[in-house]
């Protein structure tokens, strides 16, 4: 009461604020604004409150790499809200799309992924996201521009559960997320990787974060012959998808060893471990033309490096310490310019791609579909622009594994430019020698296939062509995340050829070019969004689809399919 005796009627709600794991969630990351689609040229990452209380951020701490972390200074998000969180610099133009709030020595979020951790002020942690820019599922979007959204925020793993941003702006920041949709984590975990770290220790990644106390129980893993470790160390802190092994006996040279893990490893949803036991085993030396050069960038874009591709065309796991790169002098033909491949152990299991290069730009030039196999080397071989000799080695550069002499007269004859086109081994079974063996990477695939299967690579079942196919004969190009984009798909007798792609609507008039002069791989995919060559919508109705596929040795395919664009009602 007052001192008139009046009471007054409002009441006020507060309350200590404690959270828990999963309360607040990264909902969306911009890595790469460059080049910007509607947004500002500016990183930034996206928070969503899953409670019912709205939450203090001062003091919260973003933690990336190893030791490094940024601290946000203040703002506050409200219950079943969003913020946005970026450096200081960033504010002014990122503060219009609403709820804004900085953070100190705000981390270059890096295009390739990188783990993130939110951490309350009494250091529990919040959030984690484990990204990786496959998660984009579009490698024109991957490019820039475009945003990575949570497809379901309620659920708090990050496998299958990211895709590129569909909104026109590039991305929804300080909204709900364009790519929405109910999308539950019933998915067990599953071990998407393992690595000897010494003679007696493994490496193990997991595809999603499991609870630390889980981990670090030894008693989950069983290795066979040998039995539990004697520990397991969370490398990632309270919520982590890797944890090292250890055990009390050393592993034998060429055994292939079985680790079984226990139903009791879940992830935060409670979903049990049911795989298969993970095999691994202390390398072997790798014997002549075991392991292959595969594909090689000896003339990159500006800007970007070269890389070797190489792959193991075995039935056993070698290390790349054991390894070396080099080439040979033009004159004399001596190796020169010899370099380990990794100064650290690192598996090559059978049929597996690895990629070697000087730095780790490669993503920004390329799609690569397995960023945890591109090697940054420490020294790296010089191949010139025009012609060279690429060796792979043993470690003690005294057995040359398996040897590339290019030269850029061995790229397709309708490619006017080949810098930024990578040489592409047609059959590892063959010599690399064999000038007939190597290919242009196809320009469907952006001219080049770093740490996946090659555009060019040869498949006996590819002996007849199979044509060309649509993915649908009604697309809708609206936004709703169903047929939206046409995919115009092919399968070649051989690669190599070129393809000249044209839509007209069915009065003939010409609407849009989808490729021109474009170098074909033997499968893979052609687009058409749905807009024309002016880059307006193209008008609802039929359409036809003209194809002309033709090789150097004249042989020429032409046909026509019929699609229709429609529209929601």
């Amino acid at each position: 009461k007052d001192n008139d005796g009046f009471t007054i009627n409002d009441s006020a709600r507060f309350n200590h604020q404690t959270l828990n794991f999963g309360d607040l969630v990264f909902s969306e990351i911009m890595a790469k604004p460059y080049p910007p689609v509607g947004l500002p040229d500016r990183e930034y990452l996206e928070l969503y409150n899953r409670t019912d209380d709205t939450v203090d951020l001062t003091n919260f701490r973003l933690l990336h790499g190893s030791d490094k972390s940024s601290r946000i200074t203040g703002g506050k998000i409200a219950p079943t809200g969003y913020v946005v969180v970026c450096a200081t610099t960033s504010v002014p133009e990122l503060a219009r799309y609403g709820n804004v709030v900085s953070a100190s020595s705000f981390p270059s979020i890096l295009d390739a992924g990188m783990t993130l951790t939110l951490v309350s002020p009494d250091t529990t942690v919040i959030a984690v996201v484990d990204y990786k820019s496959s998660f984009y599922g579009d490698a024109a979007k991957a490019k820039g521009g475009w945003s990575l959204e949570r497809i379901d925020v309620n659920n708090l793993s990050d496998n299958g559960n990211w895709k590129a941003s569909i909104d026109e702006s590039g991305g929804t920041p300080c909204r709900a997320n364009s790519v929405t949709s109910n999308n539950p984590d019933d998915t067990p975990p599953y071990i998407v990787k393992t690595e000897m770290t010494s003679d007696n220790s493994i490496l193990l990644t997991f595809s999603e974060i499991i609870p630390f106390a889980l981990l670090q129980d030894k008693d989950n893993f069983v290795l066979k012959d040998i039995g539990t470790p004697t520990e397991s160390v969370p490398t990632d802190g309270e919520f982590s998808a890797r944890t090292e092994l250890t055990f009390a006996e050393a592993f034998a040279v060429g055994k292939v060893y079985e680790l079984y893990v226990s139903s009791e490893i879940k992830d935060v949803h409670g979903n049990e471990y049911s795989g298969e036991p993970t095999v691994f085993g202390k390398m072997y030396k790798p014997e002549r033309e075991e392991l292959v050069v595969n594909e090689i960038l000896f003339n990159p874009r500006a800007g970007s490096s070269d890389f070797v591709e190489i792959y193991n065309a075995s039935d056993k796991i070698f290390d790349l310490a054991d390894i070396a790169l080099a080439s040979r002098h033009r004159a004399t033909g001596s190796l020169q310019q010899i370099h380990k491949a990794s100064d650290s152990p690192r598996h090559v299991y059978p049929g597996e791609y690895m990629v070697l290069t000087s730095d780790s730009v490669l993503e920004n030039f390329y799609f690569v579909e397995n960023p945890d196999n591109v090697i940054t080397m420490q020294g790296f071989p010089v191949y010139p622009d025009d012609n060279g000799t690429c060796v792979l080695l043993d470690a003690e550069n005294e057995l040359v594994i398996d040897e590339f002499s290019y030269s850029d007269k061995m790229h397709n004859l309708f490619i006017s430019n080949p810098q930024g086109v990578s040489l592409e081994r047609v059959d590892h079974r063959r010599k690399a020698s064999e000038t007939s063996n190597w290919q242009s990477a196809a320009q469907t695939v952006g001219f080049a296939t770093p740490t996946y299967k090659n555009s060019a690579l040869f498949h006996s079942e590819n002996a007849n062509l199979d044509g060309f196919s649509l993915s649908t004969t009604t697309f809708s190009p609206d936004g709703d995340g169903y047929n939206d984009v046409l995919y115009i798909d092919y399968k070649m007798p051989e690669a190599n050829y070129v393809a000249n792609i044209r839509v007209y609507n069915f009065n003939g008039r010409f609407v849009k070019e989808l490729c021109r002069n474009a170098t074909l791989g033997v499968e893979g995919r052609v687009e058409w969004d749905g807009s024309t060559e002016n880059k307006l919508r193209a008008s609802v109705g039929p359409y036809v689809i003209f194809i002309e596929a033709f090789n150097k040795n004249g042989k020429i395919y032409r046909l026509k399919k019929t699609c229709v664009l429609a529209t929601r009602k």
